[in-house]
């Protein structure tokens, strides 16, 4: 073998050598890439699980937060009502007053169910100006807002069903639909309102001009007390009617909301559902609940073609 021959062959080795070098380093740089995409893929699941479970927590935080305020201002309520000038002088005529019978100070809140049959008035009467007034008709409470909008809001505090918060002008909106017993749509607002000292934003689908009576407990109680407040039963155009077996609500001042959030605590519609004996269905716009109890329609009143504010069917049960 010549000289010549013994270069070109060791060339050739040489390359192919260098060839197989090359591939083995793109083979292992194709490795190592696989090796990296899994390895990202496992941390961002894992981040994403981390996150989710973060989140769930901050929520879960959050509604406890919600349900401590609730319940602090629930009892914040309880003891205004109690130390109230009003309670006081209630105490007053029950200690001189031999009809009432014997109602011990230290036993008064055992007996707020009396106090609350004798401050309903009382307590409506000392709101300032009922035509600015709305009343919080939803039993988990109502919770106060720094922020219209709703995500990116912070919550304040929350009240209590039956508070009166104070609606204040001008004020921004945020249009806000939430859904009541699965399948009624509520309309509102979040509206800038006030509790006492508190002034932020809070949904308006949940409360109602209606005042909220402690000792009305069936809608013949209710609608008896409604019917000393005058000026706001005419501002509302409130009609009732009454016979053995049903009754009707007009109103042209009110909506569908209104209705149901009056209609769910004096016809117990929570307690029906919790018990699995409540229906709910949407009937040609027609809001429809069938109560072991009661039938209920609730619909919106059309004069001519135009709506005029709502009217409402009840049918006892036998």
């Amino acid at each position: 073998m010549s000289k010549d021959e013994k270069d070109q062959e060791y060339e050739s080795l040489l390359y192919k050598t260098i060839q197989r070098i090359d591939r083995n380093e793109k083979r292992r740089f194709r490795m190592n890439l696989v090796v990296v995409g899994v390895v990202l893929l496992l941390v961002g699941a894992v981040a994403f699980l981390v996150i989710q479970y973060a989140a769930e927590k901050y929520q879960e935080r959050k509604a406890q937060e919600v349900e401590l305020a609730q319940a602090v201002r629930a009892k914040e309520e309880r003891d205004r009502i109690i130390n109230s000038d009003a309670v006081r002088e209630i105490i007053a005529i029950v200690d001189t007053t031999d009809g009432f019978g014997e109602v011990e100070r230290d036993s008064i809140n055992k007996n707020l169910a009396f106090l609350r049959a004798n401050l309903d008035s009382l307590l409506v009467h000392e709101t300032k100006d009922l035509s600015d007034t709305v009343f919080v008709w939803t039993p988990p409470g109502l919770v106060l807002r720094d922020n219209p909008v709703r995500a990116e809001s912070k919550i304040i505090r929350g009240y209590p069903y039956g508070t009166a918060l104070q609606l204040l002008y001008p004020t921004d909106t945020v249009l806000h639909t939430e859904t009541l017993f699965r399948t009624f749509e509520v309309d509102g607002y979040y509206v800038k309102m006030q509790g006492d000292s508190s002034v932020g934003f809070a949904f308006t689908g949940l409360t109602s001009q209606l005042p909220f009576f402690y000792s009305a407990t069936t809608i013949d109680q209710y609608m008896n007390l409604l019917s000393k407040y005058e000026e706001l039963s005419d501002r509302l155009g409130i009609e009732y009617e009454r016979t053995d077996q049903s009754m009707s609500v007009r109103s042209t001042g009110l909506t569908k909301g209104d209705i149901l959030l009056l209609f769910r605590r004096v016809f117990g519609i929570d307690k029906a559902q919790k018990d699995g004996n409540a229906q709910f269905v949407i009937e040609n716009g027609d809001w429809l609940i069938k109560l072991p109890t009661a039938e209920i329609r609730i619909a919106d009143n059309v004069v001519g073609g135009r709506q005029s504010g709502v009217v409402a069917s009840v049918t006892l049960a036998n």
